[in-house]
């Protein structure tokens, strides 16, 4: 029997009989409201009583899982986010969560398995970049832009975020010439970017028809 399907049974012998507690929907309205003006704390004592007593509601387990993050609480935030993608496997937001909270925990060679787990078996651009970004963060920058790399091949060149997450890596390693080739490939996907504008000019570089640079990876599929 799957986990949440278990709390759920144990939680509903637990509060038979309760009175004068708030609705779910109020709950869930309380928490949403906290979550949006990150009042942590207020989201955490909303979602904790809502998953207490719906444990197997995987939505309300995610967001009790990214307030207890915000909180420093991670090994607990990783327990509910865990049960979260046990139920979606293929949700990106709660492998994002769940990797995160993973890392705030310290917990590097779990960390490690789980992203490359989840990139071998679902095998999208975003589980490549999820795993070559920590991996960056880890120190492991062989790993990390081999990573990034074939999240790039992945997507075809047809999306900025691989690009984007590859010039924050030669970046952050120093390398000014493919970080600033990695910011032409930004430019010629997305040329309205006011962030990625301002980088750009950051860097001592002009934006414009010129700047940009096809990806090297592009690759547009046939109609």
């Amino acid at each position: 029997m799957p986990r949440l399907l278990i709390l759920a049974s144990l939680a509903a012998f637990a509060l038979a009989g309760c009175t004068g507690q708030r609705s779910m929907n109020e709950l869930e309205r309380d928490g949403d409201f906290a979550i949006k003006h990150e009042n942590w704390e207020a989201a955490r004592a909303n979602y904790e009583e809502f998953v207490t007593r719906k444990p197997e509601d995987h939505l309300a387990q995610y967001k009790l899982g990214v307030a207890l993050t915000k909180l420093g609480d991670c090994r607990n935030a990783m327990r509910h986010l865990s049960l979260a993608l046990e139920v979606r496997p293929l949700s990106d937001e709660y492998a994002d969560a769940y990797a995160e909270a993973l890392y705030c925990a310290g917990e590097r060679d779990e960390l490690t398995a789980t992203l490359a787990r989840l990139a071998s078996e679902r095998g999208k651009p975003r589980d490549y970049v999820r795993w070559g970004t920590y991996a960056a963060k880890l120190g492991n920058i062989d790993e990390a832009q081999q990573a990034l790399l074939t999240g790039a091949r992945l997507d075809r060149g047809m999306n900025m975020y691989p690009q984007r997450a590859l010039a924050d890596l030669y970046k952050e390693l120093g390398d000014n010439e493919r970080y600033i080739r990695r910011l032409r490939m930004c430019y010629f996907l997305a040329p309205q970017d006011e962030d990625l504008i301002k980088e750009i000019r950051a860097a001592g570089e002009i934006p414009g028809p010129t700047f940009a640079l096809q990806p090297e990876e592009y690759a547009p599929l046939a109609p």
